[in-house]
């Protein structure tokens, strides 16, 4: 056939009719041809065949080509050849070319179908409903690059088969009806405002290189209840690049898509949607969306509705690049290696009732990305990671996930990332769940259960740039860790619990820095291992009405770190089985009130420390707590530490053992305790304090203060000590403290200790075996009113200078009694008030002192003369003696009993006798401003008191006698360390010896010292006789308001010094004055003053004569000289003229250089 205006095969009755083309290849090129293959009678293959055998088929401008039902269009038969529609040309006047294929027509291409349109040429295709083709390479129609968009519409039911690609490109559109089958090599939509749409029910099958939709507004669309079967599907992607947005592929509900190597979606502002019920599954490779929104607030979408299943059999679903959605509707199911959302500012959002199950991971990471599940998801899942920078993953409530590990955070320099799960969760983890964010939040609503089936719970992120990492457990939650523990570590972190939670683990371990673990009320932990609390600046906080069970535990022990507490609420109850120890630095750990801590074995110690000084480490236990251990004891050790409970405190332990240094133990108030062994104290500063109304009992170890102890007993109490209260050997100055109102029962009480300073208060009911003294300056004094049994007083060979005073004792119903009271060297016994004793043995230099208005009765007294032994009896006092027993009588030596007005009955007899004197020094220590007042005469020719370090600011201050009153005639002189005060006899002249002194000044240079007197009360003549230096009248001292003459200051006023080359005013702190007659001594000459006459050192140095004793000394060339070795016959003299004179002394606080007559001078 060659062609024609009209060729038409119109109702051929004959099947297989064949018209065979042999014209050119552009059939209508004239624009005047139609090709019309009419309709059929019957049924495909129908009655007409148009075959092109080996040749092409071109449509174009106003050619058409018809093929009506039934029949049959074979373009290439014999060899490939294409059909094309609307191929360009020039005539501009033509705009339009068509393929039409009626219904039930067939259409083969031995090669390819190709529709295009120019701007003036539109190609067209239009089939009927159940149409066949069949093309052996690809189908594609492609639009003008602007202006009309060319359309190909195809009916329902119709049958594609096409080999290479079903493509739709540029400005081009095909519409596929309902129930279309289609097998094509590839899916293709690109290039810009392409679109393919087919209807619902379409089952199609693509091979090769799959479904592609890329470009600019290009969208691929399917109606409901697809099949779909692709090698691969592309979204936003090919291989010429380039800007591609807006793309969108969507289907309809119910459709089924399987994909066998991967899908990837990289739109940009694209949308990929398929309908509720639809599956998607992928036999291998991933699910990968890594488009973009490309405008501010533009966004790529992946949309699967409700009841949606993705199935990945070998791949995982990947999210990367920026600003895309991948969101789901209600109950979601994903199967898959690994869920992955890694980019900025990307969404993945699940709706309710969702179930995940991932071989692999589930990855939350990049920067601004959200995960979001909806409530009652069911997640199954290898490892569950969230990190990056401020994301977000939501599980939502009822969640149910099971996991091998959960691991939050660990990329370095990424901050913000939240993970939640909502109320009601059921969380399973196999191995280990691990938070290493920063600044992140891990969030877990209330009443859920998290299950830890191995490994740890580890919190060990950190906050940075002064944030925090936050994990927040809400309340009635459960965390159960089967065989690990509960880890915090690194820094500021924060763990919070609401009320009610459960914790069930191996081992809570808190230790890094500025760390915060909390649970609210009604907590309820229970661990088999260990609390553990270390670090720096770290807190753990239990609410109220904690119940906690656990093995031990441990508290701080890293060097360097501090500032850590542990606070348990109200009403808790604690049991421990092996152990509490605290070891924290500068720590704090609070019981508030009501806790009930229960230590099953082992000890509750106390072995922390402080860091620097005035820092403590601190464990407080409020009011009405209870501490019971029940084969252990309270321990505390180190240094700086205070243990301290609140009232009524209840305690029960076998022994509490202090050793260390600087360390507090106290119980306040009405406190119950109770020591079934001993109270043992070697620490070095210990405080020991027990308010009042205490009760405690001590076993038959006794209290055993071995170092220096404060121990302070309040009043009203009673303490009932089984065995001995011992200050030990090592006890020197120890505190020992016994309130009003107590009852003191002990076995003995016994002072080794030196210099102990003990305290007992007033009415005291003792009730003890007995007391021993065995140190230095044991001194014991009880309060008045004391009543009961002191038992034996013993004063050890050890003791020096120890003394036991009973204070004003007893009642007039009821007496203080003792045993046999054994005192030694130089103890002291005093006995005041209603007292009772068995016997008392004196030897050495012992002293029993009886008070005033005392009656005390001895059934034995024995006295040892040895030495001097002394009893001394009071005004009024009265002592009743059954038995006197003295040995070792001495004329040196006689035991004395001095009766001061008071009665001494020794079987029935009264005596009396005075006192003596004994020989004694005085050691001023080289320090200014001493006193020493002997309210003896000066008298002591026989060197009985010896004097060392005397300064001249120092004083000796002796009662002056009768006879000895004239201050001018005493004379002292010092030579090979004898100091000799003399009286020169107003009537022979001579000097008589008064007193020679064993003398050492402070400093060899230093001046003898004068005699002055001056009016005393004290003294039994009125006057007293002080040794000191001093001053001539006349002399002018610089003063803040000028020079004053020295008689004319007094105690209290101000002079100038001269400190550091700097002139400084100091207060006069005491003046005297003595008259001088050179004329009562034989030796005149060392009593004449020395005149140092104006200008002798230099213009104004003096500024006019100075007139000083002999051994006063001046300040020349930096050092301190005595006037008389100044003396050089012409400006410095010894004036003989001034035979009689007064001197003044004055004297400030401390050595000083003044200003006299503007000479330096010291004082």
């Amino acid at each position: 056939m060659t062609g024609a205006s009209w060729a038409t095969l119109y109702n051929a009755t004959v099947a297989g009719n064949a018209i065979s083309y042999t014209g050119g290849a552009n059939y209508g090129t004239d624009g005047n041809y139609q090709f019309y293959i009419g309709e059929s009678a019957g049924t495909y293959p129908g009655n007409a065949i148009y075959d092109t055998l080996s040749k092409s088929f071109a449509i174009t401008v106003n050619g058409g080509v018809h093929v009506g039902r039934g029949n049959v269009f074979i373009v290439g038969s014999t060899s490939a050849a294409n059909l094309t529609i609307a191929t360009p040309t020039t005539v501009a006047s033509k705009t339009s070319a068509s393929l039409t294929l009626a219904s039930g027509s067939y259409l083969s291409v031995n090669g390819y179908l190709g529709a295009v349109a120019s701007t003036t040429v539109t190609g067209f295709i239009s089939a009927a409903d159940s149409v066949s083709m069949k093309i052996a390479s690809s189908y594609y129609t492609v639009g003008p690059a602007t202006g009309t968009v060319i359309n190909a519409q195809f009916g329902n039911n119709n049958a594609m088969e096409i080999g290479g690609t079903f493509g739709v490109y540029q400005n081009a559109s095909t519409n596929i009806g309902s129930n279309l089958s289609l097998n094509a090599g590839a899916l293709a939509v690109g290039n810009n405002n392409a679109s393919i749409v087919v209807g619902d029910n379409a089952n199609v099958q693509v091979s090769g290189d799959g479904v592609l939709v890329y470009g600019s507004s290009t969208w691929m669309q399917f109606g409901s209840n697809l099949t779909l079967s692709a090698s691969t599907m592309s979204f936003g992607a090919n291989a010429a690049g380039g800007t591609q947005t807006n793309n969108t592929f969507s289907v309809g509900t119910g459709g089924n898509i399987t994909v066998d190597n991967g899908v990837i979606a990289n739109q940009s502002n694209g949308v990929v949607e398929l309908g509720t019920s639809t599956n998607l599954h992928l036999i291998n490779g991933d699910l990968s969306i890594g488009g973009a929104g490309n405008a501010t607030g533009a966004r790529s979408w992946f949309h699967m509705l409700g009841d949606n299943t993705l199935t990945l059999d070998t791949g995982s679903i990947i999210m990367t690049n920026t600003s895309q959605t991948f969101d789901w509707g209600t109950s979601g199911n994903i199967s898959a290696n690994s869920l992955s959302v890694n980019g900025n500012n990307l969404s993945f959002t699940m709706n309710t009732n969702a179930s995940v199950n991932l071989s692999g991971s589930l990855i939350l990471d990049g920067t601004s990305d959200t995960m979001s599940f909806g409530d009652s998801l069911n997640l199954n899942v290898g490892t569950l990671t969230a990190d990056g920078n401020s994301n977000l993953m939501t599980l939502g409530n009822e969640l149910t996930l099971n996991a091998s590990i959960v691991s939050l955070g660990g990329s370095t320099g990424v901050t913000g990332t939240q993970v939640s799960a909502g109320n009601n969760a059921s969380i399973t983890i196999s191995n280990g769940f691990s938070d290493n964010l920063s600044n992140g939040v891990a969030s877990f609503g209330s009443g859920g259960h998290i299950n830890v089936l191995a490994g740890d719970f580890s919190v060990g992120g950190a906050g940075v740039d002064s944030g925090q990492n936050w994990v927040h457990m809400g309340s009635n939650n459960t965390l159960s860790i089967h065989t690990g523990s509960l880890i915090m570590t690194n820094t500021s972190q924060t763990f919070d619990w609401g009320d009610a939670g459960t914790l069930v683990a191996d081992t809570v371990n808190v230790s890094g820095n500025n760390l915060t673990f909390s649970m609210g009320t009604a907590a309820n932990i229970d661990l088999s291992g260990t609390l553990a609390l270390d670090g720096n600046t770290n807190q753990m906080i239990f609410g109220d009405q904690l119940i906690l069970n656990v093995n031990s535990v441990s508290l701080g022990g890293t060097a360097g770190v501090g500032n850590t507490s542990l606070t348990v609420g109200k009403y808790s109850y604690f049991t421990i089985y092996n152990g509490f120890t605290d070891n924290l630095s500068n720590g704090t750990v609070q019981f508030e009130d009501q806790v009930n801590v229960s230590i099953l074995s082992g000890d509750f110690s106390a072995g922390g420390t402080n860091i620097s000084d005035g820092d403590r480490n601190l464990i407080y236990f409020g009011n009405d707590n209870t501490l019971t251990l029940d084969n252990g004891s309270i321990i505390m050790n180190n240094s700086g530490q205070t243990l301290n409970f609140g009232l009524n405190a209840t305690i029960n332990a076998s022994s509490l053992n202090i050793s260390g240094n600087d360390l507090i133990f106290s119980a306040n108030n009405s406190a119950n305790i109770n020591f079934t062994d001993s109270i043992n104290i070697s620490a070095t500063s210990t405080t020991l304090t027990f308010g009042d109304s205490t009760i405690m009992s001590v076993g038959t170890g006794g209290i055993n203060l071995n170092t220096s102890t404060n121990f302070i007993y309040g009043q009203s109490g009673t303490l009932d000590v089984n065995g001995d209260i011992t200050l030990g050997l090592n006890a020197e100055g120890t505190v020992f403290t016994i309130g009003d109102n107590t009852h003191l029962s002990a076995n003995n009480i016994i002072i080794n200790a030196n210099n102990p300073v003990i305290t007992l208060g007033s009415n005291i009911i003792y009730n003890t075996t007995g007391w021993v003294l065995n140190g230095t300056n044991d001194n014991i004094a009880l309060g008045d009113g004391a009543s009961g049994s002191l038992g034996n007083i013993t004063f050890g060979g050890n003791a020096s200078s120890a003394s036991f005073n009973t204070g004003s004792a007893g009642t007039t119903t009821s007496a203080l009694t003792f045993g046999n009271a054994t005192l030694v060297n130089d103890a002291t016994l005093t006995l005041n008030g209603n007292v009772s004793g068995s016997s008392v043995d004196l030897s050495g230099t012992a002293i029993v002192s009886i008070v005033s208005g005392t009656t005390v009765n001895l059934n034995s007294l024995t006295m040892d003369g040895s030495q001097q032994v002394t009893i001394s009896v009071g005004q009024d006092a009265t002592l009743n003696i059954s038995s006197l027993t003295t040995s070792n009588v001495g004329s040196d030596n006689i035991p004395k009993i001095i009766v001061n007005g008071g009665t001494v009955v020794v079987a029935g007899q009264e005596t009396r006798a005075t006192s003596s004197l004994a020989a004694h020094e005085v050691d001023f220590a080289g320090i200014d401003n001493g006193i020493y007042q002997y309210t003896g005469s000066i008298q002591d020719a026989n060197n009985q008191l010896t004097v060392t370090d005397f300064t001249l600011s120092d004083k000796l201050v002796f009662s002056a006698q009768e006879g000895y009153l004239e201050e001018t005639r005493y004379v002292t002189s010092y030579a090979d360390g004898i100091l000799t005060v003399g009286y020169v006899n107003a009537t022979t002249g001579e000097t008589e010896t008064l007193a020679k002194f064993n003398y050492s000044p402070a400093d060899s240079s230093q001046d003898v010292p004068n005699v002055i007197i001056q009016e005393s009360s004290s003294s039994p003549t009125g006057y007293d006789l002080i040794i000191t230096q001093c001053f001539l009248t006349g002399t002018h001292l610089l003063t803040p308001e000028g020079e004053v003459t020295v008689e004319n200051l007094k105690a209290g006023d101000q002079v100038i010094t001269l400190e550091n080359g700097q002139q400084v005013s100091k207060e006069i702190v005491w003046a005297g004055t003595m008259d001088v007659n050179v004329n009562h001594y034989e030796n005149k000459g060392p009593l004449y003053p020395v005149r140092i006459k104006a200008h002798a050192f230099g213009l104004n140095q003096p500024c006019r004569d100075l007139l000083v004793p002999p051994e006063h000394t001046i300040f020349v060339d930096g050092g301190l000289i005595p006037a008389r070795m100044l003396v050089n016959g012409r400006s410095i003299i010894v004036d003989t003229t001034i035979e009689q004179f007064t001197v003044y002394h004055i004297e400030t606080e401390t050595h000083s250089i003044l200003l006299s007559e503007n000479q330096l001078s010291h004082i």
